[in-house]
């Protein structure tokens, strides 16, 4: 048995599923486990903050968490099937065909049997409602990473649905995958003193799978110190519509 396992960045998982899943604070929705967001329900970048500054009083801070104890779950499948048979890979880097011969060498397969334009789509879209679903496929260019690492997670509400099929024009990002712009948030980019945060939060836990598993994201091992240079923060804010902290 071989165990592929993949993880993303973070921050970007943290406000991926916070947009893509909705919880039992959406007053207006029946919830029930694995619903997604909606026209429905409201999400925000000043709201995912203040989910993240609670630690734990408010819904959808258990992403957070599940990402802090990803290396002991990486770790038991070592245990259970060997290191040599697990190979742990970053999201971001599945649109690079590199990646590809590294899965093809671990399962003892060519690289030729991968169909490069799979390599450069994505499934289940969250940018927009309606390119969700595990039937909805878009596109991202050759050669770049996938627009699945910044939105695989819900960024439409249109994009959502077991048969939704969304694509993009040769060459380009499927709509709302740039820079993690998702449609239930009004496509306004996560705070950068919210990404801070989010790795501060996780350095731990990245460290250990930088140590163990060969899994590195800079910004992390950081602390955030160098996540978002000239971004969107609170601080100063006020002429975009929101105060300080």
């Amino acid at each position: 048995t071989k165990v592929i396992m993949l993880l993303r960045d973070p921050a970007d998982f943290f406000w991926a599923a916070y947009n893509f899943w909705s919880s039992p604070g959406d007053a207006k929705i029946k919830w029930r486990p694995g619903a997604w967001t909606s026209e429905q329900t409201y999400r925000s970048p000043e709201h995912a903050h203040e989910v993240l500054r609670a630690g734990g009083k408010l819904h959808n801070y258990h992403f957070i968490d599940y990402w802090r104890n990803t290396p002991d779950r990486i770790g038991r499948f070592r245990d259970v099937f060997g290191a040599e048979n697990l190979l742990a890979l970053r999201t971001e880097d599945l649109g690079v065909e590199a990646t590809w011969h590294r899965v093809a060498d671990f399962l003892g397969l060519s690289p030729d049997g991968f169909d490069k334009r799979m390599i450069a789509s994505k499934t289940n879209s969250g940018a927009d409602f309606a390119s969700r679903g595990m039937d909805a496929v878009g596109g991202a260019a050759p050669g770049t990473a996938a627009s699945g690492s910044q939105d695989e997670l819900g960024a439409d509400f249109a994009s959502r649905g077991m048969d939704a099929v969304g694509g993009a024009a040769p060459g380009t990002a499927a709509s709302g995958s740039a820079g993690g712009l998702y449609e239930v948030s009004g496509r306004r980019p996560m705070l950068c003193e919210s990404r801070d945060l989010v790795y501060s939060l996780t350095r731990d836990a990245c460290e250990r799978l930088d140590r163990e598993f060969g899994l590195r994201w800079e910004a992390c091992l950081d602390g955030g110190a160098s996540a978002c240079p000239g971004g969107v923060g609170l601080r100063g804010a006020k002429a975009g519509g929101y105060g300080p902290i």
